[in-house]
C-alpha cells in the first residue's frame, strides 16, 4: 500500500471516529457539547439490553455500567442528561483494559 492511500485510511478512521454519535436515537442532531466533550476520544455506544448493558443507578444515586467485566461507576453529577432519550456509553477498548469517558442517562436532573 502507498503511503498516500495509508494516509487516506487512517484519516478517513479518525474523521469517522470523531463524528461517529452525529444523529442520537430519535434521529434529531446530537448537542454540540455532547459531540464535543464524549464523541472524540470514545466510541460512542447505544446501550439497549441487546448488545451492551443497560447502565442502572443504586440508592446512592451512583450509576453502574458492566462492559465485558470491566465495570466503572459515575456519581450523579457525573451523567450528562441524554437529550433523545436512550442511554449511551462511551468507552475505548484497549485490549484487555477499557476507559469509560461518558454516560448519557434519559432522566430530568
Amino acid at each position: 500500500m502507498t503511503r498516500v492511500g495509508l494516509g487516506l485510511l487512517v484519516g478517513l478512521g479518525l474523521v469517522s471516529s470523531a463524528w461517529s454519535h452525529e444523529v442520537g436515537c430519535d434521529g434529531k442532531p446530537v448537542p454540540t457539547n455532547v459531540r464535543l466533550s464524549c464523541c472524540g476520544a470514545a466510541d460512542a455506544h447505544l446501550l439497549n439490553d441487546t448488545d451492551w448493558p443497560l447502565p442502572h443507578e443504586d440508592d446512592q444515586g451512583d450509576w453502574h455500567i458492566v462492559v465485558d467485566g470491566h465495570e466503572h461507576v459515575w456519581s450523579r453529577n457525573e451523567i450528562i442528561p441524554s437529550s433523545d432519550g436512550c442511554y449511551w456509553g462511551f468507552w475505548k477498548s484497549y485490549g484487555s483494559s477499557m476507559a469509560f469517558f461518558c454516560l448519557l442517562v434519559p432522566m430530568d436532573l
